[in-house]
């Protein structure tokens, strides 16, 4: 490890142009493709001249880095980082001059800066927040041993003052005239031979200061008659310290008894802090597709278990925030949009659609969801008890059948699969107990949604007609926002819980179910949905000879991709047919399409569009803009 502050500084900036590089190498990419250092903007901030296309990016040093995100920030940065981070970029520019400039340091100094390092690292989940916390820790113990020096010092002094201090002493005579101290010691020593004491010099001038009243007229006894040889009937009591060197001393004591009571409790909060696992984050969102109640003693656990990975907040009582965001009636369209902007650190996915839309924008499976349930559950089409409808050989064109929102696997895309060739009068985009309520009070002759969760076997007042092939469970999944070592921290959190807390959030240890049946089972489902108009009824499940197929079809592969606006992307596609193609790609749509949810995943990708008239644009390029999910496919 670095052995001065100077050197933690130089290491701190190391690391953070490590962590800088594929980030701002990521966020210039998407802005402006891959040859952005040979933009424009980039070689105005670099002040040099273009570079030759897809040239490495390594040479650009920590200094380089900061001046892009600071000067691009607009255009850029502004889009992933917020202000305090952009301040963190001011304070961590001129860290890096003062560095340059080879200033000193002191402990304060370089805390504050591997602090900053540490910082803006975390905000962009770089991995090298470790090691720069426990740089943090190395200079927080370098400065706690320097101050325990000083005191000790400072205490040693006193001590020796005390000790040192001079002792004037006048003794008097039987006439009660004061004797000086070099008349006196000649005689005080002749005294002490003939009465065969053991006194010294010093010892004698002490006791002539605290003995009592007949000891000094001993004193002056001896001085009139020095040839007396009797000796005294009791010997003379041993010496005591000056009355001031004792208050002195445990003054001293007192002092060093007071200043050790802040640094013992000190160490104990140090002992307390090193044993909790630590998150660079201040804040978590923990997401739900359920009540948000179910996840409130889980939030309390996660503050008492979890300290911030500074030191001094944790000293002043600073917890992190546990938000929890969602409730029954949010969506399953707004949880894959939460997830794909990485809003929600940890997901309750609650569906198998959402949980394959966590995988596919990159997050991490931690737990599975209602884990005393079977690992795989079933769809239920079901008609009133006393429907005359016995099968789906029953159905009609008249026939109403009430269905989920477009991204249930249990009460949308199932039935859909199950429910090809039919023509059916469609009422769509009801939660599960809601189309239960609809049959039961007639408004819907046939509903569909999750046997056992929403429909129960056992209910009388409705039956099952259609069960559905295996749906897989849905996880408990962790943002890739966060850092390596804070997801590894989070998961030992939350499989550590105690088990009633398990239970009241509806997650337990498990293996992560495997989509991959039931993706292709989705795919076939959309193949059907792009020859059905569930705006208009009746909707057919199926394709006929009378729809005319889709006569413009594009294939090619994504080279690479840009954000429009908060709202909606955009591709670069080099088609097989030689053009170049902007694809116009609304962020809501974009969810809906399975294996596009993360842009970075489509990078590379081979994608197929059909159905839309492509544009050409001024810069010869053709644009097209995606308006229905089943208007691309990823290949």
């Amino acid at each position: 490890m670095p052995t001065s502050n100077y050197e933690r500084i130089d290491k701190g900036l190391r690391l953070l142009r490590e962590g800088l590089l594929p980030f701002v190498e990521q966020k210039m990419t998407e802005h402006y493709g891959s040859d952005w250092l040979g933009s424009p903007e980039v070689v105005r901030i670099l002040r040099q001249r273009p570079r030759k296309r897809n040239q490495d990016k390594t040479h650009l040093d920590t200094q380089a880095l900061l001046n892009i995100i600071w000067n691009d920030w607009n255009k850029v940065f502004s889009r992933s980082l917020n202000q305090e981070e952009r301040n963190l970029v001011s304070e961590l520019r001129m860290t890096r001059n003062r560095k340059a400039h080879d200033e000193s340091f002191s402990n304060d100094d370089a805390y504050r800066a591997l602090d900053s390092i540490g910082r803006f690292l975390t905000a962009i989940s770089a991995e090298q927040v470790a090691e720069v916390e426990l740089m943090k820790q190395e200079v927080l113990r370098q400065k706690f041993e320097e101050e325990s020096n000083f005191d000790e010092a400072t205490a040693e002094v006193s001590t020796q003052e005390t000790t040192e201090s001079p002792i004037v002493a006048i003794l008097v005579n039987s006439t009660n005239e004061p004797i000086s101290q070099e008349k006196a010691q000649p005689e005080l020593i002749e005294i002490s031979q003939t009465e065969n004491s053991i006194l010294t010099d010093e010892q004698a001038l002490l006791n002539s200061i605290t003995s009592d009243e007949p000891e000094v007229e001993v004193i002056a006894t001896k001085e009139i008659q020095p040839t007396a040889s009797t000796p005294t009937d009791k010997p003379l009591p041993p010496p005591n310290p000056p009355v001031g060197k004792k208050f002195k001393q445990l003054k001293i004591l007192t002092i060093c008894s007071l200043l050790a009571l802040p640094v013992i409790g000190l160490v104990i909060k140090y002992v307390e802090f090193s044993l909790k696992p630590k998150l660079q984050k201040s804040s978590l969102i923990i997401g739900t597709l359920g009540s948000p109640k179910y996840q409130v003693d889980l939030a309390d656990y996660l503050r008492d278990q979890l300290a911030p990975s500074d030191f001094i907040k944790f000293l002043l009582g600073n917890k992190l925030k546990i938000l929890i965001e969602g409730d029954r009636k949010f969506s399953y369209q707004e949880a894959k949009n939460r997830i794909a902007l990485k809003e929600w650190d940890i997901a309750f996915t609650s569906s198998p659609m959402v949980s394959i839309a966590a995988k596919d924008n990159g997050y991490t499976f931690v737990a599975r969801m209602f884990p005393k349930n079977p690992p795989y559950y079933y769809s239920g089409i079901f008609v009133k008890s006393d429907s005359p409808i016995r099968s789906l050989d029953d159905l009609k064109s008249t026939t109403v059948v009430a269905l989920g929102d477009f991204n249930s696997a249990s009460s949308f895309y199932m039935p859909t699969y199950d429910l090809f060739g039919k023509t059916l009068t469609v009422d769509m985009g009801h939660r599960g107990q809601d189309i239960v309520t609809m049959v039961k009070e007639g408004k819907a002759d046939v509903g569909a949604a999750a046997i056992g969760d929403t429909v129960k076997e056992n209910d009388t007042e409705i039956r099952i007609i259609h069960k559905s092939r295996e749906i897989p469970g849905s996880g408990v999944y962790l943002s890739s926002k966060l850092s390596n070592l804070e997801i590894e921290t989070l998961k030992k959190v939350l499989l550590n819980a105690p088990t009633e807390i398990q239970d009241k959030a509806n997650y337990g240890p498990g293996d992560e179910p495997d989509y991959s049946l039931f993706i292709g089972i989705a795919r076939r489902a959309e193949e059907v949905l792009k020859c059905a108009d569930f705006k208009q009824n009746p909707v057919e499940f199926f394709c006929n000879d009378s729809q005319s197929s889709p006569t413009i079809s594009i294939v090619g592969q994504v080279k690479g991709w840009g954000r429009q606006d908060s709202i909606v992307d955009w591709l670069m596609l080099v088609g097989e047919d030689g053009k170049s193609y902007r694809v116009v790609l609304p962020l809501q749509i974009r969810n809906q399409i399975p294996g596009a949810s993360s842009l970075l995943a489509l990078r590379g990708k081979n994608i197929k569009i059909t159905g839309v008239e492509p544009q050409k644009i001024a810069d010869g390029t053709f644009e097209v803009i995606i308006t229905q999910p089943t208007q691309l496919t990823v290949l």
